[in-house]
């Protein structure tokens, strides 16, 4: 019988930053566990805070039940703003783009217009605009800046980690910046996986990076899914 497992993660695990459809991590995660559908629920930019709201998109969306969750952990400053809509129970289609190879499902990485939007402190005008235009207030720009730097993200962060590892089997991911943060601490009872860096080393996380920010090559990808393997068969 197929099992399910959801990979949710920020651009780190998502393809489009590497160039590397079909060669990240999760992609490697689904050609070698072809017992499992494997769903990519990555998001370039994407918050901690809608880790379990993507979860729970792939069971509605698919009415599965997943039975293992992957959550690779970024940044704390990052915000889900939701859009105008009505109240939600069961997720509709929250991706624009979803598509398949064999047991791999991916997406472009894009909400619907109508659930809402991440933003991050390089964030856009544009996305400003939408947000002083559903509140009406001028300082939007201000009060977003003071938002996600704020505790919020943190606790949420938490709130995360608690809640996907209760509702499911779940491991844990962190990349750069969370090699020496207080979060390894919430983490040290959980199934975790490991440290980016520190599963590759300084040096090679720097090589094997295609930017300043951490983003993964596809070698770098290759590297990571097999210092991780060991740990996957036996959770898997």
């Amino acid at each position: 019988m197929t099992k399910h497992l959801a990979i949710v993660g920020c651009s780190y695990t998502h393809w489009h930053d590497c160039n590397g459809l079909f060669q990240t991590y999760p992609a490697l995660i689904a050609a070698e566990n072809l017992n499992y559908t494997v769903y990519d629920v990555s998001v370039p930019g994407g918050s901690n805070s809608t880790a379990f709201m993507r979860c729970k998109f792939v069971e509605d969306y698919y009415n599965v039940r997943l039975d293992k969750v992957i959550f690779q952990l970024t940044h704390y400053p990052r915000l889900f703003v939701h859009s105008n809509t009505e109240d939600i129970i069961i997720l509709p289609k929250l991706f624009k783009n979803i598509l398949h190879k064999n047991n791999y499902v991916y997406t472009s990485g894009h909400f619907e217009d109508n659930i809402g939007f991440h933003i991050t402190t390089n964030f856009t005008d544009g996305k400003i605009e939408c947000i002083a235009n559903k509140y009406g207030k001028k300082i939007a720009k201000k009060f977003v800046l003071k938002d996600i730097t704020s505790w919020r993200p943190r606790w949420e962060t938490r709130q995360q980690i608690e809640l996907l590892a209760a509702a499911y089997d779940t491991a844990f991911v962190t990349w750069h910046d969370y090699y020496l943060s207080k979060i390894q601490t919430t983490l040290a009872t959980k199934n975790f996986l490991g440290n980016v860096v520190e599963m590759l080393g300084l040096q090679s996380f720097r090589q094997l990076s295609i930017d300043s920010q951490g983003h993964l090559s596809v070698e770098g990808h290759r590297r990571l899914y097999k210092l991780i393997s060991p740990k996957l068969k036996k959770w898997l």
